[in-house]
């Protein structure tokens, strides 16, 4: 009996300190949960009042990219164009960026289309900073009686000569457009100087990917409700915080096929560009609209990766020159007019709203030189 009963009380000593250990255990895991909670929710209280107290940061982007309806929608030729009537207030109806234009042109209106990309666009200014806007200004202090100029910025980010092609003939054209100006460079310099070049640019881009559908419904409830998801997505480069242009329209390995450029010019894909051009005048023509070129600008290197295209980008120029005086095509020098000056653009190829002022004025100084458009000197 007694030595059952010591045995029954050295299994219930084992039994306490088992439980005592358990205790233990538990406890420190219960101060590490609560601590570790208490640290994320500190953590994200401090990320919404910095977001709060600031215009951008990586957390506040990855939400507004996930709240926001898409400035861009598909389209099955195009790949992709501006999302009509955008709900940010900077494209119209018609799916151009600037204010409400009639469709229909008003007997009295003297239309002007530029088409482009994101440095037609205005990237990096306001809609009214954006050189069309400018270039209406210019247009309006030298229009004769009885006309008013109206001129429409129809730039499309990351468009190539072979967007603007064929919106021109498939969309532009309905617009009725007296004069179409044709402003293009760099996207097309970026793929002709790409790995593998295939005329049809195919070999970097490829069909419209819906950013929705890339990211799960349960991150995109993180991201909306949890900053601190929002802000370790974004610095992580997953889900909405990463998805840009190029990840919608450039094949998976991009950055492989474009960067760094080939170091020798690719002639058939300047060719490619020209033809491109060629088109649009031709397409122009027969539609009775006047085609106009310009020549592209850029500022001084600055260690800028993309003057790594400037070989290219300065042989679609020579070639441009060569085309406008070759078909009779008006031609505007930008290059010449604000080109290498380094205080006029905000990067390589974007210009900032005085350099977008200057463009507008050498446009107009240049149409009124040459006897386009039925200007006259400014009153």
């Amino acid at each position: 009996m007694r030595a059952a009963a010591r045995t029954i009380g050295r299994r219930s000593s084992g039994l306490e300190r088992v439980a005592k250990k358990t205790s233990r255990r538990l406890g420190a895991v219960a101060k590490l949960s609560i601590a570790g909670v208490t640290t994320f929710l500190a953590l994200e209280v401090g990320l919404r009042i910095w977001d709060a107290a600031h215009e951008t940061s990586p957390g506040l982007e990855a939400v507004l990219k996930n709240e926001r309806e898409p400035i861009y929608s598909p389209h099955p030729f195009l790949s992709y164009t501006l999302r009509p009537g955008h709900g940010s207030g900077e494209v119209n109806t018609l799916g151009l960026r600037g204010p409400e234009v009639d469709r229909i042109k008003p007997s009295e209106v003297f239309r002007i289309l530029c088409v482009g990309a994101s440095t037609t666009y205005g990237a990096g200014v306001t809609a009214d900073q954006a050189y069309p806007a400018r270039l209406g200004q210019e247009l309006a202090t030298r229009a004769p009686a009885g006309v008013r100029y109206e001129v429409l910025n129809c730039g499309v980010p990351g468009y190539t000569s072979v967007e603007s092609l064929v919106n021109f003939e498939l969309r532009l054209l309905d617009l009725d457009p007296d004069v179409v100006l044709v402003y293009h460079g760099i996207n097309d310099a970026r793929l002709i100087q790409g790995r593998g070049f295939r005329a049809d640019y195919t070999h970097a881009r490829r069909s419209w990917r819906d950013p929705r559908e890339q990211v799960t419904s349960t991150e995109r409830w993180l991201v909306g409700h949890v900053r601190a998801w929002a802000w370790a997505s974004a610095l992580a480069g997953r889900g909405f915080a990463a998805m840009s242009l190029e990840n919608l329209v450039y094949v998976d390995d991009y950055l492989d096929v474009l960067v760094p450029p080939e170091s020798e010019l690719n002639r058939p894909g300047i060719s490619a560009f020209l033809r491109n051009l060629r088109n649009i005048v031709a397409v122009a023509r027969a539609n009775g609209v006047e085609p106009c070129l310009m020549t592209f600008a850029t500022r001084k290197a600055q260690n800028d990766r993309t003057a790594l295209y400037q070989p290219c980008i300065d042989a679609l120029n020579e070639g441009i020159l060569a085309l406008a005086a070759a078909e009779g095509v008006p031609l505007f020098d930008v290059r010449a007019a604000i080109g290498g000056q380094t205080d006029l653009f905000w990067d390589y190829v974007h210009c900032n709203a005085r350099g977008c002022e200057l463009q507008a004025r050498a446009i107009a100084e240049q149409a009124l030189a040459q006897g386009l458009w039925g200007l006259v000197r400014p009153r």
